[in-house]
């Protein structure tokens, strides 16, 4: 357990501070949980959070010595989860998911669903689920169906696909499914997209693995066009539209948030740049 003041940039006023808790400084804490490594070893990427928070959470005990609290996620209503406080770090798991090859697929999935349970209950921001379809190894093939499920046992993390491989959908109905679950979750829903990471997928579905980044590229601006509200005709060599448009608007206004894979490419750092998006980076390496 590590203790060290925030830089004196993220240093709350004392006029911002409440008058009832005084005016003890902030701290930012990093917490590694060993019980919550063991029972989750190699299904997140990471297990360690950080936040920021005054004697809430973080202050002397008795003896005099700074502890550790149980975090407390913050009450904060669907209209408000955007204003969350700036000043500091945002943190979320990541899920694949990496189960053991010889544990039951059905337990596995549930205790995913403990994990996110277990991530808002810990003080976690979000969390992505992963789409795959074969391998026989990350086992959820629709994360939209994980997440209509897991956001029935949460009320504040978000959750995000992570990710949808657009070459592998129409892009009408990912956008249909991304609005009606912002409407499920109350804005909650954050839609992460990618190419599609295993050629094994592409294979099974008769996608050439040369075509894919071009094709999420093309179906990304579909996509933005018809949360934009807009009306769209497209004839492409591998879906069409005809005015076509959603027959219901996002309940998060412009839209959820999205954000794009990037892995052994720049394409989708590029992307989110040209479009204003978030990055996912996943396996971002340098290969010599």
């Amino acid at each position: 357990m590590r203790f060290f003041p925030l830089p004196p940039k993220l240093h709350t006023s004392p006029h911002a501070r409440s008058r009832r808790h005084g005016e003890r400084p902030r701290l930012q804490v990093t917490i590694e949980d060993p019980r919550f490594q063991q029972l989750y070893a190699g299904r997140v990427q990471h297990v360690s959070f950080q936040f920021t928070t005054n004697h809430h959470g973080v202050g002397p005990d008795a003896s005099g010595k700074l502890g550790v609290k149980q975090p407390v996620a913050p009450r904060i209503g669907p209209a408000r989860r955007r204003d969350m406080r700036k000043d500091r770090l945002r943190t979320g798991l990541f899920i694949p998911p990496h189960p053991p090859v010889d544990e039951d697929p059905t337990l596995a999935i549930h205790r995913d669903f403990e994990l996110v349970e277990w991530g808002e209950k810990l003080g976690y921001d979000e969390v992505w689920v992963g789409e795959h379809h074969s391998g026989g190894y990350e086992l959820i093939a629709s994360p939209e169906i994980f997440i209509a499920a897991a956001a029935e046992r949460t009320r504040r993390i978000m959750l995000g696909t992570g990710v949808v491989s657009l070459p592998y959908h129409h892009p009408l109905l990912v956008a249909d499914r991304l609005v009606q679950l912002d409407h499920q979750t109350r804005g909650r829903v954050m839609l992460g997209i990618g190419p599609g990471a295993l050629v094994s997928d592409a294979a099974m579905l008769g996608i050439d693995p040369q075509t894919q980044r071009d094709r999420m590229e093309e179906s990304l601006g579909i996509i933005l066009r018809l949360l934009a509200g807009e009306t769209v005709t497209h004839r492409s060599d591998w879906f069409e539209l005809r005015d076509a448009r959603l027959h219901l608007m996002p309940y998060t206004r412009p839209r959820p948030h999205i954000a794009i894979a990037s892995a052994f490419s720049p394409n989708g750092a590029w992307l989110a740049g040209r479009h204003g998006l978030g990055l996912l980076c996943l396996a971002a390496s340098n290969i010599a």
